[in-house]
């Protein structure tokens, strides 16, 4: 049996979203990844969506700290590459199709080497 959905607004307030963020925006230096922005709200960017997962089961790469301004540039980029090349995928095996096994599997172990070595 499946988990109940939980509507994405739902979801982002959801203690577990929460850490996610957190640890998210602190790996980041509570700056934003693309102008390097401190000031501003700051919001955590999912480079990719895939069907059925909760907004806090991604792997830390797949998430980026980003300032309101280039967060909304951002989702402008993301609604057209959603909406062209259908950026959300039903399982992982198609993410891996999309983005390639060595630079998905890439992004996965530099995070993974990061973490061991207690890089940022």
């Amino acid at each position: 049996m499946s988990a109940p959905r939980i509507p994405y607004a739902e979801q982002l307030t959801d203690p577990r979203w929460q850490r996610k963020r957190l640890q998210i925006m602190e790996r980041d230096n509570f700056s934003c990844v693309e102008c390097g922005d401190k000031e501003s709200t700051l919001n955590v960017h999912h480079r990719y969506y895939v069907a059925h997962r909760f907004v806090w089961e991604y792997p830390d790469f797949c998430l980026l700290t980003m300032c309101r301004r280039c967060h909304s540039g951002e989702a402008e980029k993301y609604e057209i590459r959603r909406l062209e090349e259908a950026l959300i995928f039903d399982d992982w095996e198609s993410a891996v199709d999309y983005f390639g096994e060595g630079r998905l599997f890439g992004l996965f172990f530099d995070e993974i080497s990061k973490q061991n070595t207690g890089e940022k």
